[in-house]
């Protein structure tokens, strides 16, 4: 586990009402050329603002899931929490190759009904696409 991760797992933990955001990604530009689709996953947390006490610590698991399942076709970025959502951004060449290799990683019972998905087909530019979440538990 790098220092990052766990830095933003142990601030997850001990936030008591201290505001975590704008952590990872953002809405950043990706940084290299092969890298100009997204998928971003906005994971529905149990309020509209952080989430309850434990509750975003618990979602590191679908976070390290959703990394191993796309490391063949893109790079996870990094994750913001707040505004009722801990959302995670994923970079790559092909937003539906991330996605067809990240569903095996979002089939998992901590997923909110509330939560989707959005590919991007040019980062901040192109085609959007919407998948609801969950996503029906085997396949």
């Amino acid at each position: 586990m790098n220092l990052l991760r766990l830095f933003l797992r142990l601030a997850s933990v001990a936030r008591a009402g201290i505001a975590v955001a704008a952590i990872g990604a953002a809405e950043a530009s990706p940084a290299t050329p092969d890298q100009s689709q997204a998928l971003v996953v906005y994971l529905k947390l149990s309020d509209a603002d952080m989430g309850a006490t434990g509750e975003t610590f618990a979602l590191y698991e679908v976070e390290d899931a959703l990394e191993a399942a796309v490391s063949k076709v893109g790079t996870l970025d990094g994750h913001e929490i707040g505004g009722g959502y801990f959302t995670i951004y994923v970079y790559g060449r092909n937003a539906r190759l991330m996605w067809d290799a990240a569903q095996s990683a979002l089939r998992n019972p901590l997923i909110r009904r509330g939560s989707y998905v959005v590919l991007e087909s040019a980062v901040g530019k192109g085609a959007k696409t919407r998948f609801e979440l969950p996503l029906p538990q085997g396949k």
